[in-house]
């Protein structure tokens, strides 16, 4: 066969390896962009993991690439997956074999894919796993574990989102280290330069709900919400209304930043014993008992202390307040 390069002059021959190296390149580049976005695998699995596991999921995979590398999907990966299951035909009558697919949010579509052979199955599975047996019971179950993975799938692509235009990844503010609390009084900066890119607080609110409180509702001294610093800020739009906690299992809301108003009630009832038996014989104290620690934080909160950082994540001084 004849050899075609032979046939090309100089010219010819520059200009097709030059189209190869400019392909090369962008395939290199693809590479690099993709490598960009590990942080923010890293950080969702940090900053939600135990959420997730509460939901049946362990970590998430970004896939799926834009034009310019941009991961498009979150794929939440479950603790235990359901693999293959049976299901009944209704035209047919009979049962056929099912693949379960690990369930996917699009941050193009805003939604779950693939709901039939993913989403409801994982939702069921949740919803049986807390005894959600009633059918109201077992549809709230299922509409919190939509709810949740969706703030936690929105999050992630706002993240990417962020990371794409240059700007520091959000949730970076809350996977550093933990700090111990230490004196309320400004510190100066001690390391990093630059303007304060984000800030994480530091320390935990004060858990108000007393051994006394938790009795009235029969519950023992340690059974109270786990309250965090974390749970305050982790949404900042509600920190300043005390943020959320977890308690018997279940979030306890403070406020609801889609609807903008305080709603101090739990997402789901609580499916840890004993607190789910004390919310079925004292739902209004225990709620109440909930409002009194929502307040405490947002208390707690107005003079918390906050390390700041720069976009390279690095602190450059703490104060009163968040991102200044």
């Amino acid at each position: 066969m004849k050899n075609i390069l032979s046939s090309l002059n100089e010219s010819e021959k520059k200009r097709i390896l030059e189209m190869h190296y400019r392909a090369s390149g962008r395939h290199y580049l693809n590479e690099a962009v993709n490598a960009d976005y590990n942080v923010i695998k890293t950080s969702m699995d940090a900053t939600y993991g135990e959420t997730m596991k509460t939901y049946l999921m362990s970590t998430v995979t970004l896939q799926g690439q834009d034009e310019s590398g941009k991961p498009t999907q979150i794929k939440f990966n479950p603790t235990n997956p359901l693999g293959t299951i049976k299901r009944k035909n209704q035209i047919m009558g009979t049962d056929v074999d099912v693949d379960v697919l690990d369930p996917v949010y699009s941050c193009v579509d805003i939604v779950f894919l693939e709901r039939v052979n993913s989403v409801f199955e994982y939702q069921k599975a949740y919803a049986s796993s807390i005894g959600a047996t009633g059918q109201m019971e077992a549809a709230t179950a299922r509409s919190t574990w939509e709810i949740e993975l969706k703030k936690i799938g929105a999050a992630g692509c706002k993240a990417i989102s962020d990371l794409s235009k240059g700007l520091p990844n959000p949730l970076i503010k809350v996977t550093t280290s933990p700090v111990i609390p230490q004196e309320k009084k400004p510190l100066p900066a001690t390391k990093g330069t630059g303007s304060v890119a984000s800030s994480k607080v530091i320390g935990d609110p004060p858990n108000v709900i007393t051994a006394g409180d938790l009795k009235t509702i029969g519950l023992p001294s340690d059974g109270g919400p786990a309250v965090t610093g974390d749970g305050v800020e982790q949404q900042l739009s509600s920190a300043p209304y005390g943020g959320y906690f977890y308690w018997g299992g279940a979030r306890f809301e403070c406020y609801d930043p889609y609807k903008g108003a305080l709603v101090y009630n739990f997402t789901s009832p609580p499916y840890n014993e004993p607190q789910k038996s004390a919310y079925t014989a004292y739902k209004t104290q225990m709620v109440a008992l909930g409002k009194k620690q929502c307040l405490a934080n947002a208390t707690w909160y107005k003079t918390a202390q906050h390390i700041y950082y720069d976009k390279e994540g690095k602190e450059i001084g703490r104060g009163v307040g968040p991102k200044k």
